[in-house]
């Protein structure tokens, strides 16, 4: 029986976003990862990205739904946003994740997050919300 390879022997997974602009709080996420987000949920109605960025989420959502979109750095900041939506579908700046799932839940009756495991398992982090439900 061999030995595993050693990590630096490893592939890099093509699903594993690279970090970038860590200053901005910025990780755009690789779009076949959001492809892959988007094809397990049952979208329809208005569905928001809230943090579009380079477009992972919004570039990908069916023909079939109306499509909206918020970015800080554009001038649509998320936190602004009142106009009732269906689905939120995103990957939210983790440094300010707590604040954006309050306000996605007042917002919309969906809220899927691109998240990492130790942000799903937080003790303080919401499971569910009477108006809707939490996708992580």
């Amino acid at each position: 029986m061999g030995h595993p390879a050693p990590p630096e022997a490893l592939p890099q997974r093509r699903l594993i976003p690279p970090r970038n602009n860590p200053g901005q709080d910025q990780v755009f996420t690789p779009r076949d990862l959001a492809k892959r987000i988007i094809g397990q949920f049952p979208l329809d109605g208005v569905v928001l990205d809230a943090c579009r960025g380079g477009g992972s989420f919004y570039d990908q959502y069916p023909d079939h739904v109306d499509r909206r979109w918020c970015d800080a750095i554009l001038g649509r900041d998320f936190m602004d946003w009142q106009m009732p939506v269906d689905w939120i579908v995103t990957n939210p700046p983790w440094s300010s994740l707590r604040e954006f799932l309050a306000h996605g839940m007042t917002v919309a009756g969906n809220v899927v997050f691109q998240m990492t495991l130790d942000q799903i398992f937080d003790q303080s982090m919401p499971r569910r919300h009477t108006t809707g439900r939490v996708w992580a």
